[in-house]
C-alpha cells in the first residue's frame, strides 16, 4: 500500500469517527441537559457529571485536533513538531475518564460491592497507567505531510495495536460477565 493511499484511508477514518461522534453527541444532548439540571449548582457538580464532561469534551477535542492535523495545509516542520502529540494525549485523557465511568457504573450495577470496586480500581488503574505511558514509549515522530498536514510518523513500527488488543480483550471479558438488559 502506498503512503498516499494510507494517508487517504486515515483521513476517511478521521471523517468517519468525527461523524459518529457528532451523531452521538446530538443524540445525547437532551440526556446531558437533564443531568446538568439535576446538579446542585454550576459549581457543585457531582463526580459522575464531571466524568461525563471529561469523556465527552476531551474526546471532542481529540477528534477536532485529529481533523486539524490531518486536513490543515498550514503546518511547518516546527509547528508540526509542537502539535503532533496533542491528539494522542487528549485521546488518553478521554480514555481514562471513560474507564472511570465504566468502573463506577459497574460498581453501582454490582450492588456497590467494595470487593468489585477495589478490583476495578486496581485493574482500571493499571490499564490507565499503560495507556498514559504508551504515547511516550511508542516511537513517534512528527511527520509533515506532502500537503502541509501534520501526522505522527509510526514508520519504525507501532506497538499501539497491542495496547488496543489487550484493551478490547479485557473489556470484552468484563462486558460478557455483566448483566444484559432487554
Amino acid at each position: 500500500m502506498s503512503s498516499a493511499s494510507i494517508t487517504e484511508a486515515a483521513n476517511y477514518m478521521k471523517i468517519a469517527s468525527a461523524s459518529i461522534y457528532a451523531f452521538d453527541y446530538i443524540q445525547t444532548v437532551p440526556a446531558e441537559y437533564r443531568l446538568y439540571r439535576k446538579q446542585k449548582g454550576i459549581f457543585r457538580l457531582s463526580f459522575p457529571c464531571w466524568l461525563l464532561i471529561f469523556v465527552r469534551y476531551l474526546g471532542m477535542v481529540a477528534i477536532i485536533l485529529s481533523l486539524v492535523g490531518g486536513f490543515s495545509k498550514n503546518f511547518t516542520k516546527n509547528s508540526c513538531h509542537q502539535f503532533y502529540l496533542a491528539v494522542p494525549m487528549f485521546k488518553v485523557l478521554a480514555a481514562v475518564a471513560s474507564h472511570g465511568v465504566f468502573i463506577f457504573r459497574t460498581y453501582a450495577i454490582c450492588g456497590r460491592n467494595r470487593t468489585i470496586l477495589y478490583f476495578l480500581l486496581v485493574f482500571g488503574g493499571l490499564l490507565s497507567v499503560v495507556e498514559i505511558i504508551s504515547p511516550v514509549v511508542v516511537p513517534r515522530n512528527a511527520k509533515l505531510g506532502g500537503t502541509g498536514n501534520c501526522i505522527s510518523d509510526l514508520s519504525k513500527g507501532s506497538t499501539s495495536w497491542v495496547q488496543y488488543l489487550v484493551w478490547v480483550y479485557i473489556w470484552s471479558g468484563w462486558l460478557s460477565d455483566s448483566p444484559t438488559y432487554p
